[in-house]
């Protein structure tokens, strides 16, 4: 299926630790420290089978290629937690990163179907973004829930515009996101968090009218 693309390339941030058993392969888990233009880093979390895991350890510079997944967790506090993460199909290990071309470190296209009404918000800054949550097809009958957001003009337009049942086609980048989340019980008190989504930087030719305005994602 063509419907959902990864590339992202970095410096492996963390030792690999088990992640799972799926018909007899183990599958590890790792984070990816991916930079933007900008000197921001993003921490992609990697899932990766046993049967690629060679030659990679903490410190070694990667370009994982594969698909967005996302996974419903039950958390210690009782609820259910969506996990995000890029699910590695190929993987190249660079022993010189300066042989890398860097041009595009970090590239997700995606097409889906908006599955929840489009929330539109403001930073404290004042910027505006729109939260979009698109149901991709993975086959069997499956399919990953995925959050994406989007910027400025075309997040206030994308709020009016877009509607459940829509099947778009976006691009962008796998952002990890800080935020301080408030105890519900103690609001004085709280923890920060970090949250995992797609920045979208294009979106389809049908809402091209909606998208042309658009002049850069590189925020937060």
């Amino acid at each position: 299926m063509n419907n959902n693309f990864a590339m992202v390339s970095g410096v492996i941030e963390d030792d690999l630790v088990f992640s799972h058993e799926c018909h007899e392969t183990n599958f590890y888990e790792t984070k990816l420290a991916v930079s933007r233009l900008s000197g921001v880093k993003d921490y992609v979390p990697i899932i990766i089978s046993e049967n690629l895991c060679y030659a990679l350890e903490k410190g070694t510079f990667v370009e994982v290629f594969g698909q967005v997944r996302t996974h419903n967790r039950m958390g210690e506090d009782g609820r259910s937690h969506l996990d995000v993460y890029v699910f590695a199909k190929s993987v190249n290990v660079y022993v010189d990163e300066d042989n890398v071309n860097h041009s595009n470190d970090n590239f997700i296209e995606l097409e889906g179907y908006v599955v929840k009404e489009p929330i539109y918000r403001q930073t404290p800054s004042g910027k505006s973004i729109t939260d979009i949550l698109i149901a991709v097809n993975r086959g069997y009958k499956n399919s990953d829930y995925i959050p994406c957001i989007v910027w400025g003009i075309v997040a206030e337009n994308a709020s009016q515009f877009i509607k459940v049942g829509d099947e778009i086609v976006l691009k962008g980048r796998f952002q990890s996101r800080v935020y301080w989340k408030k105890n519900i019980e103690d609001p004085e008190n709280g923890e920060f968090k970090v949250a995992y989504e797609i920045s979208c930087s294009e979106l389809s030719e049908e809402m091209e009218a909606v998208f042309s305005e658009t002049s850069g994602t590189e925020s937060i």
